[in-house]
This record gives C-alpha cells, sequence and structure tokens, in this order.
C-alpha cells in the first residue's frame, strides 16, 4: 500500500469498518504519511490518508487520536466486500478490535468475511 493523491478519488466515501488499536499500531499497520485534520472537518483530532492498495482499490483511512478509533471507508462506487478483503489481506487487523459498519459485510466464524 502507498498514499494516492487527492485527485484519485473521484466519488464521496462510505464508513465500512472501524477498529481501536494504538497509535503505535496505527503506524505498524499502516506505514504511510498521514495529514492532521481540519478541527472543524472531525469530531476529535484526527489524522488521515488516501491509500491504494496493492490490489489498486483506494481506501480513505481516518484516525482518531482522542478515541483511538480508527476508520475505513471505501469509494461508494467501490465493491466494500471486495476492497475490504484486499485490505486485510495486507493488513493483519486483529479481529476483535474491528466493528463492521457496512451491512452488506459480516465476519464468519472462521474469520473469513461473508457478503450478504
Amino acid at each position: 500500500m502507498h498514499t494516492a493523491p487527492p485527485e484519485s478519488l473521484t466519488t464521496d466515501v462510505r464508513p465500512a469498518m472501524t477498529a481501536h488499536l494504538s497509535e503505535g499500531d496505527l503506524e505498524r499497520l499502516f506505514p504511510v504519511d498521514f495529514k492532521d485534520l481540519d478541527s472543524l472537518a472531525a469530531a476529535e483530532p484526527s489524522r488521515a490518508a488516501l491509500l491504494r492498495l496493492d490490489a489498486g482499490s483506494l481506501v480513505v483511512v481516518e484516525y482518531g487520536t482522542v478515541t483511538s478509533t480508527l476508520t475505513i471507508s471505501v469509494p461508494r462506487d467501490a465493491d466494500v466486500g471486495e476492497t475490504l478483503v484486499e485490505l486485510l489481506e495486507e493488513v493483519p487487523f486483529t479481529p476483535s478490535s474491528i466493528e463492521w459498519l457496512a451491512k452488506e459485510v459480516r465476519v464468519l466464524a472462521n474469520g473469513k468475511l461473508s457478503m450478504s
């Protein structure tokens, strides 16, 4: 994965998942440059990055520094399930840290994703 230029994102995004992790875990899992968000653009002090995954999908990663909450958003015109599968192939999240927001994505007991 690597940061993508802002003009790469041509549609709005929608939140697909959140995870709770420390700043150290954020830096380990996402070794990219994050930009501080304007204080009026987020509910808490936050940093964000637009990323292009190795498989080609775009994701927006936003990290709230007060609550240690990471939000992953995907473009509205993207296949959210496919994008999250690509993300999870690159980023070894602890399954218990994830909260799924996209209705069509669920985690099965074996840890695999299921799209409804």
